[in-house]
């Protein structure tokens, strides 16, 4: 399997506030200084750059498709989780994605919502949330390894004894399955260095490869590339969401 992925993809992120309805939104955008961008009809557009984001605004009503992960996947505090079941209404961008840019793109347009109101961010196409708190230091940090935190999410499968990531699909890249007898952190710090891997030197990989978190690990993997299949037997609205077209990756413990 190549190193470059090739598909189309669209993010889909909300953003959750008080606001009572689309020109309120629009008003506190005009007036806003931190706010590149301009809402037009159904489209939020940057300034400067040719850049645009279908917009959607609804009122209040449980829309964020979340998975079922572990407490401490969610980076939202209580407060805040306590906040989000109250809010008045909900926002949604949704741009071209499978790229590190074009996350980072929507990444800030979603900075911006969050500067006239908005409280907590999700990625729908990943199932996961942010406080406004944790968004903005992903901004400010700018990394690669921010990319992933912010878009995608480690899971456990306990019917099948494996972990897998959601979301490597928003960035370009396929998702990955660890083995099922580690335990959660030991899970996501492997899965996550598999992922940034994976974004930082876009290898050329075929299954059979091994892989190790560094030099020093005494733990090798061995490769194999399969079709997403995780999703295969949900509903078409979690699958449209969350299946990755880019395949993923499935790393087995080897002593060879």
């Amino acid at each position: 399997m190549r190193g470059t992925y090739k598909s189309e993809v669209n993010i889909i992120i909300s953003i959750s506030g008080f606001w009572n309805d689309i020109n309120q939104i629009r008003k506190l955008i005009d007036n806003s200084t931190k706010c590149k961008y301009w809402l037009v009809e159904n489209y939020l557009l940057h300034k400067e750059e040719k850049e645009k984001f279908i917009f959607h605004f609804e009122n209040y009503k449980p829309t964020l498709t979340r998975h079922s992960t572990r407490t401490g996947l969610n980076s939202l505090k209580k407060d805040v989780d306590n906040r989000n079941k109250q809010h008045k209404s909900t926002l949604y961008l949704m741009s071209n994605g499978g790229s590190i840019e074009n996350a980072k793109k929507i990444m800030l347009a979603g900075n911006c919502i969050l500067n006239v109101g908005g409280y907590v961010i999700g990625i729908v196409t990943a199932g996961i949330t942010h406080s406004k708190e944790t968004w903005k230091k992903f901004i400010e940090n700018d990394r690669l390894m921010d990319y992933i935190f912010a878009f995608v999410v480690t899971i456990q499968k306990d019917k099948e004894n494996f972990y897998f990531t959601c979301g490597m699909h928003n960035l370009g890249y396929p998702d990955v399955v660890v083995p099922g007898y580690l335990d959660y952190d030991q899970a996501n710090y492997l899965a996550k260095a598999f992922a940034y891997y994976l974004v930082k030197y876009n290898p050329v990989l075929l299954s059979g490869g091994k892989f190790r978190i560094d030099e020093n690990s005494p733990n090798i993997y061995r490769l194999t590339y399969e079709k997403c299949h995780i999703y295969d037997n949900y509903d078409k609205g979690v699958y449209w969401l969350f299946h990755n077209q880019y395949g993923l990756w499935r790393l087995t413990e080897s002593n060879l």
